[in-house]
């Protein structure tokens, strides 16, 4: 049993790969991604010591993607931009979103490609996987909304669906 004050091999082994401190820049956010991985992917049980670590750095990678994502909305603001830099983090693809969300892979790459808006409650699941606020994924440009929301749109043909068009004879 090792003393209070001693360090753990375990996780002075770890910090030599990947010091526990905030990560600022991609190639940091991928190391610390790639023994996220190793560690999780492990065949072994995890020491108390090595689960401790891969919270702790599992939080930092969670903090780096959020203010990436702060980033982008400041910076161009566009939804899709946002989706699509998560997913090559999380290395996803249109399919994998297609899944998580349930919507159809076409509608996936139709909003990546700026033609449709997600559903709110596709922002919602996304938001919650990504644990970003689901308003990053509105697409948007200089802060102005630049396509209807799917769900607003249909609630829209609904009402007009019913009612006469006054135009026809």
């Amino acid at each position: 049993m090792k003393a209070n004050n001693e360090i753990d091999e375990d996780y002075l082994r770890l910090i030599r790969q990947v010091p526990l401190l905030p990560i600022e820049t991609e190639q940091a956010h991928q190391k610390a991604r790639e023994l996220l991985s190793k560690l999780v992917d492990h065949d072994e049980v995890l020491s108390v010591t090595e689960i401790g670590y891969a919270r702790v750095l599992k939080r930092l990678i969670q903090d780096y993607s959020n203010i990436k994502c702060q980033g982008l909305v400041k910076e161009q603001s566009l939804g899709s931009d946002i989706l699509q830099s998560l997913m090559d983090d999380h290395q996803l693809t249109q399919t994998d979103i297609a899944e998580l969300t349930g919507m159809q892979k076409q509608n996936v790459n139709a909003y990546l490609k700026n033609k449709r808006a997600l559903p709110r409650e596709a922002r919602e699941i996304l938001g919650k996987r990504f644990k970003v606020n689901p308003e990053v994924f509105t697409v948007r440009v200089a802060g102005v909304d630049t396509l209807p929301d799917p769900d607003e749109e249909d609630r829209f043909f609904e009402n007009t669906k019913n009612k006469k068009n006054r135009f026809a004879s």
